[in-house]
């Protein structure tokens, strides 16, 4: 039979994003400078305040374990059970998406490149560049070897995830 639905408590402005965990068992949600996690019966398990404005983005990683949140400045990847500090990833970050593993983050603005990140902060970016429109859309793969990126120039680029190589393009103009 069908169940009645479950009305999590967000008091106050909008709720700007909400996501499933991998297991199915908890939703994070976005909401005015405070990421707030609670199981699906509705009971608050974590809430986190960081002081960043407009937020845009709230992605998981496979295993569950972090949140990114992307800003028009830049984002943080958080611990989801609310410990440790937040690693912070230079912006501006319009989407971002974890790698099947979760050790790194390919993040898009409202330019034209792209950049793959540790999840954890170390080590320098790598920077996919190419397109000469805006940058819709990024993904690894599956097996997380390779990233895809869509544009307004009417190409997605297939690049290796590590920056080496030229990309393949796939142009529909």
């Amino acid at each position: 039979g069908a169940s009645a639905p479950v009305v999590l408590p967000m008091a106050g402005n909008e709720i700007n994003h909400a996501v499933f965990f991998p297991d199915s068992t908890r939703i994070a949600m976005l909401q005015n400078q405070k990421l707030r996690i609670f199981d699906i019966d509705g009971s608050e398990s974590t809430a986190l305040d960081f002081k960043i404005e407009g937020g845009l983005i709230l992605a998981i990683s496979p295993d569950g374990e972090h949140l990114v949140t992307g800003f028009e400045s830049d984002a943080l990847v958080f611990s989801t059970d609310g410990r440790g500090e937040a690693v912070r990833l230079p912006g501006p970050i319009h989407g971002a998406v974890f790698s099947p593993d979760g050790t790194r983050i390919v993040t898009r603005s409202a330019g034209s490149s792209a950049h793959i990140f540790r999840a954890d902060g170390s080590g320098e970016p790598v920077k996919l560049d190419g397109h000469t429109g805006v940058i819709h859309s990024v993904a690894f793969s599956p097996d997380g070897s390779r990233v895809v990126t869509a544009s307004s120039d009417g190409t997605a680029r297939i690049f290796l995830a590590d920056g080496t190589g030229q990309p393949v393009v796939l142009d529909v103009n």
